[in-house]
């Protein structure tokens, strides 16, 4: 499938990604840019957002631990 310059780019659609990942590979493809980067820097950003994430769940878990602690008395 493919889309054209014109189509309205809604977030969220295979097409607004399609643009997201255009503005990549660009990169890539003027021959300037080591390819390698492109995917330790996608494998970077997984990392940081998993982690993110799991701080983000720790907390929850904490939050509820102190929060039946608390209603127990």
């Amino acid at each position: 499938m493919t889309c054209n310059n014109n189509d309205i780019l809604e977030y969220g659609t295979r097409h607004f990604y399609k643009r997201m990942f255009s503005d990549f590979l660009v990169d890539i493809g003027d021959g300037q840019h080591n390819a390698d980067n492109l995917m330790l820097g996608l494998l970077d950003a997984a990392h940081e957002w998993f982690e993110y994430h799991e701080t983000a769940a720790n907390r929850y878990k904490r939050f509820i631990a102190k929060a039946q602690e608390i209603t127990r008395d």
